[in-house]
Parts: C-alpha cells; sequence; structure tokens
C-alpha cells in the first residue's frame, strides 16, 4: 500500500468516526428533546389499546383569562379504549390518606361508552371561594363538572396535602379497563379525625378526592368508601 493510500484510508476513517460521534450526539439530544416534550406536553404511548392511558403534564397551559382566578392547575392527556364507560368522581368531605374512604357529599359525571376510542385533555382547577375550595373539571368527551370542600379557615394552598398522579410518575401510565384509580386528593393536615368504619379505625382529613374509571366499577368504589371493599374487588380500586 503506497503512501498515499495509506494516507487517505486514516483520512476516511478520522472522517467516519466524526461523522459518526456527530450523529450520536445528535441522537442523545433528540432523545432529551423528546423526553423533554413527553413531559410538557403529555404525549401518550399506547402500548395496549385495550388499556386506559394517562400521562401528566408538567406545564399546563392556563388561559389568560383565568390566569389570576385559578389557584392552581393540573393537566393529563387520557387515552381510553373504545366502548369505555368514563366516569369522573369526587369524594368530598372527610376522606382517608389513599382517598378511598369518605364520609360526606360525592359527585359524579359519566359519559356513555363511545365505540371509537378516545384521546383528549383532562384538565382540573383549584380554585379559592371564600372560606370553601373547589375543585372543577373538564375532560373529553364534553364530560366537566365542579364539586367543593372545606379545610381550615387560615389554610394556605402550600400547607395542604396535595397527592396527584404526576407527583408519582411523569411517564405514560397504565390501567386496566375495570379499575378506578385516584388522579388527585387534596387533605387538610390540621384536620385529621378518627373515626370507626368497616369496624376498624381510619385516620380522616377534611379534603377531596378525585377519581377515574369506568362506570361498570362503580359497586367497588362505593364498597370501598364505606370501608367494606371485598378481596375480590381489591384490584378495582387503585388508590
Amino acid at each position: 500500500m503506497t503512501i498515499a493510500v495509506r494516507i487517505l484510508f486514516v483520512c476516511v476513517i478520522v472522517v467516519g468516526g466524526v461523522f459518526s460521534f456527530r450523529k450520536s450526539r445528535d441522537v442523545r439530544e433528540l432523545r432529551a428533546i423528546h423526553q423533554d416534550l413527553k413531559a410538557k406536553v403529555g404525549l401518550i404511548e399506547i402500548r395496549d389499546p385495550t388499556k386506559v392511558y394517562v400521562v401528566p403534564i408538567a406545564e399546563p397551559a392556563v388561559p389568560l383569562a383565568i390566569q389570576n382566578e385559578v389557584d392552581r392547575i393540573w393537566q393529563f392527556q387520557l387515552y381510553v379504549p373504545p366502548n369505555y364507560p368514563l366516569c369522573f368522581l369526587a369524594y368530598s368531605g372527610n376522606i382517608s390518606a389513599d382517598g378511598t374512604i369518605s364520609q360526606g357529599g360525592s359527585s359524579s359525571h359519566y359519559s356513555s361508552g363511545d365505540p371509537e376510542s378516545i384521546k383528549g385533555l383532562l384538565t382540573i382547577g383549584l380554585i379559592r371561594e371564600g372560606e370553601n375550595w373547589s375543585v372543577s373539571h373538564s375532560g373529553p368527551g364534553g364530560s366537566s363538572g365542579s364539586s367543593n370542600f372545606s379545610v381550615s379557615t387560615d389554610l394556605s394552598l402550600n400547607k395542604m396535602i396535595i397527592d396527584s398522579i404526576d407527583s408519582v410518575q411523569s411517564e405514560t401510565i397504565e390501567f386496566p379497563v375495570d379499575a378506578f384509580f385516584r388522579i388527585l386528593s387534596i387533605r387538610d393536615p390540621e384536620s385529621k379525625k378518627s373515626r370507626t368504619i368497616g369496624n376498624r379505625s381510619v385516620k380522616l382529613h377534611d379534603g377531596i378526592a378525585f377519581w377515574l374509571g369506568p362506570q361498570t366499577s362503580m359497586s367497588a368504589m362505593e364498597a370501598a368508601k364505606q370501608g367494606n371493599l371485598q378481596a375480590e374487588d381489591a384490584d378495582k380500586v387503585m388508590p
């Protein structure tokens, strides 16, 4: 091999190595951008079209017109399979730490199963109304509603106990189609009390718990609310 050919061969290897390095770097950068985008806008990865999927949005879009009226907002991208009888359920009053047991009011909003799968935005807003708080939601399929709850008079938002699905995981979360799962709960830490429910002592707080699931599993949710969830239905309630 002549010197000229050797030099050319080395140049090709160097150029190829530089190109490969740049390509690898570009791929890593694109992956990082994609992960950031997923977190910000809630891109759903549907691994099984027969399951329910929820992905939190890291930076919810709050319209300017209501920015001064809403104390906090949560948003999620939601996917439900065809013929899923979607139900939004709110328990308010005295609730347990996991949001399953409740003594107080409840409200539910149903939508009949659509023959096509539904992918849309679920928005939950928390609003202070004098001494009370209101949680409003707007979801896919035209579902919307609101529920009120009370806490200690001087309790500020940053002192409340807030458990939301986005504090557990920021990626796409998969749920079975026959289970209710808790989206959000808000509790007053200063209002702890013990109550006997279902032959056991349970610690409750003033607050609200917000759930999503199929209307067909409402009986399991009602049993859980009263502390009487049976073992065979335990997988239908996911705090």
